[in-house]
């Protein structure tokens, strides 16, 4: 088979990012919306609107213009998703794009990709702000009005000899939950902190979202332009899960429940998880850990259990009591103790994003990089040192550069060029140790502090 405050601080890596009257307008190939995008709830017993309406009155200054972010180009074609809770922040019906196999070689090989973008971490205020653009995403992240109906391919989507993966069937499931792709609950109200007459409500329904994808390709199915076919993926033999940053998140709180889906004596199922594998607490040096501990703990409640009403990593959940529970939203937890479908997880020491909320409690990125070393060095004992490691079946494989860079997965430097020296002194590239690990060879690349083995691409764009 072939390859292929406290809260504020722990809350840094969600806030994104504009008018929503631009997004509402749309163009004429856009999905088709269901008619909630003025509709309200209750709350209380008072009304409450979805947030473009409710915004409406309060319109966002100095944001961003939206637009979605995704390459240019013609190769993946767009598929609405048709379940009723498979819907946005603002109701408006998930998409994903796809493209076929380029033979009948791999016609039985999946790449199915969470996409990244941050989240609002169920806070009034930076939901809002990220709906209107201020920050680093926008509302188009919120919706799927903008979407184009095809895309471009890049890094793990590009179809070249130079890519193992480029010819499998490809998923690329467009992220517009803002919640890490953990969500499964509808008309989460949100109230300002400071002003309980402001409210709004939204929708997180991304773990809906990821099971809607999986649940419609099951059979054979049309791109909406009726260009691409795709063949059944209860067909697949060998899928790989995958996601950059918010969605290296998704795939990892998705990657046991999605792989259930499959007869694991057909179907061979991995996670590829880049650019999300923060520290534990126990990883820093960190004075003041007991508050840091404790944030994480608010953070669990607030956003996982009473705004997204989250199902999470159900073997975390079994082995934890009630106190303990918010370690199932700990993603360096979950990948250290938890993960039991086979995965491959690259991490930037330095990387620049992960480590805000670190640098949000005076951590310099010299620090965070020595902890994030420690949690990854850990990645090759995990069968024997996880909380669950009778069931491990493999040990999980580690990529990790020095480079200050974010993603890799989905950019062609730094997936097909940026490299780390391995143990024997042998430059490898992101794209070749992950094909090889799939292939079955143990992987454990891992640079020090400061770098000595990292050789980080500057070309290959």
């Amino acid at each position: 088979m072939s390859p292929f405050s406290l809260s504020k601080a722990l809350a840094v890596l969600t806030v994104g990012g504009p008018l929503m009257a631009l997004i509402c307008c749309g163009t004429t190939d856009t999905p088709d919306t269901p008619d909630t995008a003025s509709s309200s709830g209750t709350a209380g017993g008072d009304e409450v609107l979805l947030i473009n309406a409710a915004l409406a009155d309060d319109p966002c200054t100095g944001g961003t213009a939206p637009k979605p972010g995704l390459p240019a180009g013609t190769a993946l074609h767009r598929i609405k998703l048709t379940a009723p809770d498979a819907v946005c922040n603002d109701g408006s019906p998930a998409v994903m794009y796809v493209r076929a196999a380029a033979s009948m070689a791999t016609t039985h090989n999946w790449v199915f990709h969470f996409q990244g973008g941050g989240g609002c971490g169920a806070d009034y205020d930076q939901c809002r702000e990220r709906w209107c653009g201020i920050g680093s995403y926008n509302g188009s992240k919120m919706s799927s009005k903008m979407t184009p109906e095809t895309i471009g391919e890049k890094g793990f989507t590009l179809r070249d000899t130079k890519n193992k993966l480029g010819d499998a069937n490809q998923v690329f499931v467009y992220y517009c939950s803002s919640d890490s792709w953990a969500g499964n609950k509808s008309d989460a109200v949100l109230t300002k902190i400071d002003d309980a007459t402001k409210k709004y409500r939204l929708h997180f329904r991304g773990h809906s979202i990821a099971k809607a994808a999986f649940d419609q390709l099951q059979g054979s199915v049309k791109s909406d332009d009726g260009v691409i076919t795709m063949p059944p993926l209860i067909d697949a033999e060998q899928v790989l899960i995958t996601g950059t940053s918010a969605g290296s998140a998704g795939a990892t709180y998705n990657v046991d429940f999605l792989a259930a889906l499959f007869d694991a004596n057909k179907t061979t199922v991995l996670g590829v998880m880049d650019a999300d594998f923060p520290p534990e607490i126990d990883d820093y040096d960190l004075p003041n850990a007991a508050d840091f501990e404790v944030g994480k703990q608010a953070n669990y409640q607030r956003a996982f259990v009473d705004a997204y009403d989250a199902p999470l990593d159900s073997s975390c959940l079994a082995t934890h009591d009630a106190a303990d529970r918010y370690l199932c939203s700990d993603l360096g937890h979950l990948l250290l103790n938890h993960i039991t479908t086979p995965y491959f997880a690259r991490m930037d020491l330095s990387d620049p994003v992960i480590s805000q909320s670190a640098a949000s409690f005076g951590i310099s990125i010299v620090d965070f990089a020595k902890a994030t070393r420690k949690a990854v060095s850990r990645v090759s004992d995990v069968p024997t040192t996880s909380e669950e490691a009778t069931k491990m079946t493999r040990t999980p494989g580690i990529y990790s550069p020095n480079c200050g860079q974010h993603e890799g997965f989905t950019e062609n430097t730094w997936f097909f060029v940026t490299t780390v020296m391995d143990s024997a002194m042998k430059a490898t590239t992101f794209h070749d140790a992950l094909t090889d690990w799939i292939l079955g060879n143990t992987i454990a690349i891992i640079d020090s502090v400061p770098k000595v083995l990292s050789v980080c691409g500057q070309s290959g764009g």
